[in-house]
């Protein structure tokens, strides 16, 4: 009978080569600039839904508020943020919103349009971020509904507005405008 582990290790080669080719082609299509906006206006979409679900009505008591104020921290700073808490669902892709913003600005010019959108895009999320925060500690409900709504305004500015030919209120929406691509809807 005949040895067939050599042929049977080429296959296996070849298969875990193409398939290494394939994957690495794949991560390599996320490393555009575009690709990473894309992924954070996705996140940050998921995120305003989550805030405004903090503010919908519901049940008496904070732990709704506080729990969708959780959802916006883990989705907005992914699995290796600050406030991230794993015991509480995380309904965003765990990457985060910060790490998508900051792999688009590591791909664009310090001083192009992009970056300037981006820059504003940050400003905004850090305050949607320590609003969060202010939400979880809060002591009365309206101190809680005060801030979860300050962080749905914060990630709605952080979003932009796809009209403004301006960092400082088309924020995401210019910065993927300034790539040459049509604003996010």
């Amino acid at each position: 009978m005949k040895n067939r582990l050599p042929t049977v290790l080429f296959v296996i080669s070849a298969c875990l080569l193409f398939g290494a080719v394939t994957i690495v082609q794949a991560a390599d299509a996320q490393k555009t600039p575009l690709a990473a906006l894309s992924k954070a206006k996705e996140q940050l979409t998921l995120g305003l839904k989550h805030a405004e679900l903090s503010l919908a009505p519901h049940q008496p008591g904070s732990g709704w508020t506080r729990l969708h104020m959780q959802h916006v921290l883990n989705i907005l700073e992914g699995k290796d943020g600050a406030d991230y808490q794993g015991k509480v669902e995380n309904p965003g892709d765990g990457y985060g919103v910060v790490r998508h913003l900051k792999d688009a600005n590591a791909l664009v010019g310090p001083d192009s349009k992009a970056a300037q959108g981006i820059e504003f895009t940050f400003a905004y999320l850090d305050e949607a971020i320590e609003h969060a925060n202010h939400a979880l500690r809060a002591a009365t409900m309206k101190a809680i509904h005060h801030n979860a709504g300050l962080v749905a305004g914060m990630i709605s500015a952080a979003l932009g507005r796809a009209d403004s030919d301006s960092p400082v209120t088309g924020t995401l929406a210019f910065a993927v405008n300034a790539l040459g691509q049509s604003r996010p809807q």
